[in-house]
């Protein structure tokens, strides 16, 4: 009896001993990314991003490519502002700047692929953005003038040179050369501007001057530069700051031969 029951315990141990070293079979783990949804929700996900849209600080590749069109639209703004014209380049720039990590890069060529969609489509959309801006360019020198001020295009400021300004005087000065309404002379009086000639507008009454050119820029647009000040006049000689006694000033102006080779591409309207 002692001897059947011996034998049946070595049996028993021999049973576990034998399944101890049977290798237990285990499902396949989901994607990161996949998983990550599954156990708490696309909502939960999109909330591991700030309300601004960018990640925190360590996120990984598998919760980016989890959050979805948020994080690809966020992508696609930073590629539109320092994309560069090498993917490879400003993906693991891009990366670097969001402190995205890519480790463990499970599913990453995916994840990769998708970025490079939205890199592309800004690399598009940039292109896109400099060909109509060249047609307004070319658009604008071949409909401007340099004797017609009614077809300048006014940059909206007003340059100053020489170290010079308005001073006191009254602002509505600055407003008309700004908008292209101030009224101009030389020394056979009030005419009509032309682009790249030296004239001079009465300030304080006209006991004061101060002298003006108008330039284009290099998109064409109308630059007034007032380049001279004068706080007294001799009759109609005018005391200039940086150029002495004349009725216009001959101070330099900053941008004039500039301006002068693109007044000689203009369409004349």
């Amino acid at each position: 009896m002692q001897a059947r029951d011996t034998a049946r315990t070595a049996d028993t141990r021999t049973e576990e001993s034998a399944a101890a070293r049977t290798p237990v079979r285990r499902t396949a783990a989901a994607p990161p990314a996949l998983a990550l949804q599954r156990s708490v929700g696309n909502t939960a996900v999109a909330r591991m991003m700030r309300q601004d849209g960018r990640p925190r600080a360590g996120e990984t590749v598998q919760r980016m490519a989890a959050a979805g069109p948020k994080f690809l639209a966020m992508s696609r703004e930073w590629f539109a502002e320092h994309g560069t014209e090498v993917f490879e380049v400003d993906y693991y720039t891009f990366l670097d700047a969001k402190n995205i990590s890519t480790k463990p890069q499970v599913h990453e060529e995916d994840f990769k692929a998708s970025v490079r969609g939205e890199w592309e489509a800004a690399r598009a959309a940039q292109a896109q953005a400099q060909q109509d801006a060249a047609a307004v360019v070319e658009q604008r020198r071949a409909s401007t003038a340099a004797d017609r001020r009614d077809t300048w295009q006014m940059v909206g400021t007003v340059r100053y040179a020489n170290g010079v300004g308005l001073g006191n005087a009254d602002r509505n000065l600055e407003d008309q050369v700004r908008l292209n309404q101030i009224r101009v002379n030389t020394s056979t009086g009030h005419v009509e501007p032309v682009l790249n000639r030296r004239y001079h507008f009465h300030v304080a009454g006209g006991s004061h001057g101060a002298a003006i050119v108008f330039l284009l820029d290099a998109d064409f647009r109308v630059v007034p530069c007032i380049y001279d000040y004068a706080d007294s006049r001799s009759q109609n000689r005018y005391n200039w700051n940086n150029s002495g006694t004349n009725y216009d000033s001959g101070a330099d102006v900053p941008g004039l031969a500039e301006s002068v080779a693109r007044a000689a591409q203009l369409g004349n309207g």
